[in-house]
């Protein structure tokens, strides 16, 4: 990045963050309305400036103790996938110690506190570069994994990269909406069904504004509510969930229900994205298949309580061998 100032004093560090550290920062050059985070070697953040936390559109406490692979994120690729933990700037230069310059990555920014109807917030596309870091500042060749890792980067939402970036990213969406079964929503933070679509012809706008937890069979009300309460306050809490949903016909569907939390700028869930797959008709088959068996096991059973009950022998004939087993 191009000539620049010092790490400013409105650079913040968690209070265990080691003194070698802090000291090493501040010799990287960041220049203006440049983000710079530093990430630990476990990957956790433990420093950032001021302009790092305006442009993740995060509070520093929201910011802290954070990695670059945390889900929150929603990180993507510039070709519009998104991208697996190692694969992460400041993953790589923790893992063999190798600078990363002029990396694409898109990030998912959160909506403001109050905003209307959990909106998700953007994506906002941001250059990345890494620094490693080393304890040992006499080491002239330094090599393997450092002690920690500087990001600097900067938001380049509005170049023509990032608008090629986003049309990728929108197709890929779009050919993964269009090929994905079932239903899917986006709910705030009170349960309620702020959008809905479907693929294969279904028409499912009629139910937003209902309550999510109306559209369930009675019986399974209660088992959606804690699992709820844990989606948005816990980061680490289930997913995933089995139901019966009650389909346009009014008829309960079992139902499998994944939940895929939004968070707000403070790292809280403002809503959550959740698709729901129709296994109805496998169950039933699968139920059909137990009852087939059972029935089987059933008749095999009774076959050998005659034969024992009538003391008679079994036999076996080969017509091709000839071989007879008794």
């Amino acid at each position: 990045m191009a000539e620049g100032r010092a790490v400013p004093p409105a650079f913040s560090w968690l209070e265990s963050a080691p003194a070698w550290v802090t000291t090493a920062a501040r010799t990287i050059i960041v220049p203006p309305q440049v983000g710079a985070v530093v990430h630990a070697a476990t990957g956790e953040i433990i420093g950032a400036n001021d302009e790092a936390c305006d442009l993740l559109g995060l509070s520093w406490e929201a910011l802290i103790g954070r990695t670059s692979i945390d889900p929150r994120w929603a990180a993507v690729s510039e070709s519009g996938f998104p991208l697996p933990g190692p694969q992460h700037p400041a993953m790589r230069t923790l893992a063999d110690g190798r600078p990363v310059a002029g990396f694409l990555m898109g990030v998912l920014i959160p909506a403001p506190i109050g905003a209307p109807h959990a909106t998700g917030g953007r994506t906002r596309w941001i250059e990345i570069e890494t620094v490693p870091l080393y304890a040992d500042a006499t080491v002239a060749d330094r090599e393997g994994p450092p002690g920690a890792v500087v990001a600097l980067f900067v938001d380049l939402t509005g170049s023509e990269r990032a608008r090629v970036a986003t049309d990728a990213l929108l197709s890929s969406y779009r050919l993964l909406g269009d090929s994905a079964p079932g239903l899917v929503l986006r709910v705030d933070r009170h349960g309620d069904i702020v959008q809905a679509a479907a693929s294969a012809g279904l028409e499912p706008r009629s139910i937003e504004g209902e309550a999510v937890v109306e559209r369930l069979h009675p019986d399974d009300r209660e088992e959606f509510t804690s699992f709820w309460h844990r989606l948005i306050t816990h980061v680490s809490s289930p997913r995933q969930l089995q139901c019966r949903w009650r389909d346009h016909e009014g008829r309960y569907r079992s139902t499998i229900l994944q939940a895929t939390p939004i968070y707000d700028s403070t790292g809280g869930v403002s809503g959550a994205a959740i698709g729901l797959q129709d296994v109805h008709d496998i169950r039933l088959s699968r139920a059909r298949v137990g009852e087939l068996q059972a029935q089987l096991d059933w008749q095999r059973a009774l076959a050998e309580v005659a034969v024992e009950g009538a003391e008679l022998a079994t036999w076996d004939w080969n017509v091709t061998t000839g071989e007879a087993r008794f």
